[in-house]
Formats: C-alpha cells, sequence, structure tokens
C-alpha cells in the first residue's frame, strides 16, 4: 500500500456481524474483538490507508443488535448499557490505534429512518428491543476530536431508483431521524465529525453482476 499513492484513500473493510451472538456480559469475547478492530486500524495507518469500513449490519437470525427474546440476554436496560460500553471499548481500541483515522459505516445510524415519525424515539427503542443506536453512541463516547466517521446511508439507493432519488434529501431525512438516537452529550460530534455518503455506489462498485438483485452498477453496467 505504501508504494502505491493511488490507494491512500482507499479503506480496509471488515463484517461486525457475527453467525454466533456475543454475550453482553463476556468481557473476554469483547476484549478480543477490540483487539481485532485494533489491529486493522493500525494497519491502515501504517499502511498510510484512510481507514476503515465497519459493516454492522445484522445478516443472521442470532442478530447482536436486536435484544434477543427468551431470556439469554440480560434485561433491556441492562443490554442497553452495556451495548454502549461496548461500543465505547471496542471503538476506543481503533482510535487509540490510529486517532486520525476515518470510519465509514454501513451503516451508522441512517438506517433507523422508521423512528423519524416519533416523538419519543428512546420509547420505540425499547420496543423494538433496538441495542443499535446505543452501542453508536458508545462509539461517539470513544470518537477523538480528530477522527472522522462516514454513515454510508444505504437506504437512499435501497428505497428508490438511483436516477430518480434525492440523495441529500433522503440523506436529511435519515440524520433527522437518527439525531434524536443520539444522547445529548453526543450531538457536538454527531453534528461536527459525522458525515454521509452515497453508500450505495460504493456497494455497486462490490458487484460482479450488472444487473443485480438491488441495482445496476454504476455506469450502465459498467464499472
Amino acid at each position: 500500500f505504501k508504494n502505491h499513492r493511488s490507494l491512500r484513500e482507499s479503506l480496509l473493510t471488515f463484517r461486525g456481524t457475527t453467525t454466533n451472538h456475543l454475550d453482553w456480559t463476556d468481557d473476554a469475547a469483547w476484549a478480543r474483538a477490540g483487539d481485532n478492530l485494533a489491529v486493522l486500524a493500525w494497519l491502515a495507518k501504517e499502511s498510510g490507508l484512510k481507514g476503515l469500513v465497519a459493516d454492522l449490519e445484522d445478516y443472521y437470525k442470532l442478530s447482536q443488535f436486536v435484544q434477543r427474546r427468551g431470556g439469554k440476554d440480560p434485561p433491556y436496560a441492562v443490554s442497553k448499557a452495556l451495548a454502549r460500553q461496548r461500543g465505547r471499548e471496542v471503538f476506543g481500541k481503533a482510535f487509540a490505534a490510529y486517532p486520525e483515522v476515518t470510519i465509514m459505516f454501513y451503516q451508522f445510524l441512517t438506517a433507523q429512518f422508521r423512528y423519524q415519525p416519533h416523538r419519543d424515539p428512546e420509547e420505540k427503542a425499547r420496543e423494538f428491543r433496538d441495542l443499535l443506536p446505543s452501542f453508536c453512541n458508545g462509539i461517539l463516547d470513544a470518537l477523538p476530536p480528530t477522527a472522522k466517521i462516514v454513515d454510508g446511508c444505504e437506504n437512499t439507493g435501497y428505497r428508490c431508483e438511483a436516477a430518480k432519488c434525492d440523495f441529500y434529501k433522503q440523506a436529511a431525512f435519515q440524520t433527522g431521524a437518527a439525531l434524536g438516537l443520539i444522547s445529548p452529550e453526543n450531538h457536538r460530534k454527531y453534528r461536527s465529525q459525522l458525515s454521509v455518503s452515497f453508500g450505495m455506489f460504493i456497494d455497486g462498485y462490490a458487484m460482479t453482476d450488472a444487473k443485480s438483485h438491488w441495482y445496476r452498477a454504476p455506469v450502465d453496467g459498467s464499472k
């Protein structure tokens, strides 16, 4: 990477999802997750890369960020506090390894546009058993003033045709919905250190099929 200047704006990507639900109370498991992320952040810094891409979407039935039913997770209030703690711990290690890192998420909180119509997002989070907002607040807790977060904002692409979609209007809608989920002490960081990006196009470049299930590749099916 150091020998290729054209790659300096590149980001290392990793999946933050798991086929095995991590117990929120398992200190050792979350410590390993943080140590692994710190290695990636160190590698990006040493290689002269811009930063990381983090995919925290829950693809599996054993979801991490929706509280599990059946008594396997602590009560919601406890799980919520632990989720914030784990976000702070895990990403705090990445920020310690690379204080100037840019981390792009698929997605951070713009996926939470369903909260927009509700006056009390906290109440709806309890109803949805949603732990991702707490985890993201933990990330913001640890975010140093030298680092940046980019929200991939994928739903602007998946929910309408790319040619017809007003990205900026949809992004404003989604970030507005997300703001109600941000703790007041993190509002300043959210407003000043987070931006949104055309996540669907980044995702599109990873597609090999010009007529993919979701959308065509960026330029007439050509990369």
